[in-house]
């Protein structure tokens, strides 16, 4: 079981980035899945808002990665920041006007839930 949650974990993180990467190329697929499905075309400053976004989301798969293969090797402050951006993301997407954005929580909690878990440990290993 612990297995095919970190390939759900994953699979996330790539539906995460397939779409932060669509936001900032401007395609067509994620009108309707980013910034409430309110743009048939993103602006400059949507798109530029994105790029950051990208660059969160392959922190956060690349933190995933080292804390899933060695506790030890990421601070707590770093899985905590990571949990709460996941909860604060699962809350945006949730209350999303467009119904294909609201989908994209269920990714949201995965990796939330995948965070939490990894703060779990980290507590069980530090005590």
């Amino acid at each position: 079981m612990k297995r095919i949650f970190q390939i759900a974990v994953y699979l996330c993180f790539l539906w995460n980035l397939i779409l932060v990467v669509g936001v900032t190329l401007n395609a067509s697929y994620a009108f309707d899945r980013a910034v409430g499905g309110q743009f048939e075309g993103f602006p400059n400053w949507v798109r530029a808002l994105y790029i950051l976004t990208t660059i969160v989301v392959i922190s956060q798969a690349y933190t995933y990665f080292l804390a899933s293969r060695g506790i030890d090797k990421v601070k707590t402050g770093i899985l905590k920041f990571f949990f709460l951006l996941g909860l604060l993301s699962s809350l945006a997407n949730l209350l999303s006007r467009s119904e294909p954005e609201r989908i994209n929580a269920i990714a949201a909690f995965i990796i939330t839930v995948a965070f939490y878990n990894l703060l779990r440990k980290k507590r069980i290993h530090v005590s």
